[in-house]
């Protein structure tokens, strides 16, 4: 899973908004009760770098949009010598 910064080019987007954002980031598919549906596609994990940073990318993509009317206007990626990626994202308002 990659850590996630977000930032936005709508002043319209809360607090609140950015949190359901990294929190639905991080929830895998299928582990909230009742909204199976809702949540990231994990099975990127086990790819090679390049190919897991395009499926999170589409992934965060469609899921922002549907659940919560964000449209990802740019997503970069940051590696550290650790290891560890972390995803940087640019949402604005949905249309």
């Amino acid at each position: 899973m990659y850590d996630i910064d977000i930032q936005t080019t709508d002043d319209s987007i809360t607090e609140e908004e950015i949190e359901n954002l990294i929190n639905l980031s991080q929830t895998p598919v299928g582990t909230i009760p009742m909204e199976r549906e809702k949540g990231i596609d994990m099975s990127f994990l086990s790819m090679p770098r390049e190919s897991a940073k395009s499926l999170y990318s589409v992934e965060l993509i469609k899921k922002a949009r549907l659940y919560m009317d964000l449209e990802v206007q740019d997503i970069s990626f940051e590696e550290y010598e650790d290891g560890k990626i972390k995803a940087k994202v640019v949402v604005s308002r949905g249309k």
